[in-house]
């Protein structure tokens, strides 16, 4: 599937469930979801937001497993992708400055945090 239309359709969803329409949001998110977890270094133009969108999306279903599986692969992948910029100004700007990679990564603390009290 291509990259560009699963980022489409998982921020579709978004705005369906913002709608109040969650019906018209989770087969968009299914298809999303499938498709990370189906490609665990995928190639997408604004993957950092695909992943928040996934992880707010299953989060709001109640669907807390598949949500944690994406945090962990989502920082992950962050961190191996920071790990390759060689400029320390850059790779904390990719970091910190873009607001979906700041988001997950708080994300992540917050949840690592509850799982150890």
């Amino acid at each position: 599937m291509d990259s560009l239309k699963v980022e489409a359709e998982a921020a579709l969803a978004a705005v369906h469930l913002a709608a109040g329409r969650p019906d018209d949001a989770w087969p968009l998110l299914e298809t999303a979801v499938g498709y990370l977890l189906a490609n665990p270094q995928p190639d997408c133009e604004a993957l950092g937001q695909l992943y928040l969108d996934c992880i707010t999306l299953l989060q709001a279903r109640g669907d807390d497993e598949r949500a944690g599986l994406l945090l962990q692969q989502a920082v992950e992948t962050l961190r191996r992708q920071a790990a390759g910029i060689a400029d320390a100004a850059a790779q904390s700007a990719f970091v910190d400055e873009v607001a979906a990679h700041h988001r997950l990564l708080t994300l992540h603390t917050r949840a690592t945090t509850a799982n150890e009290q």
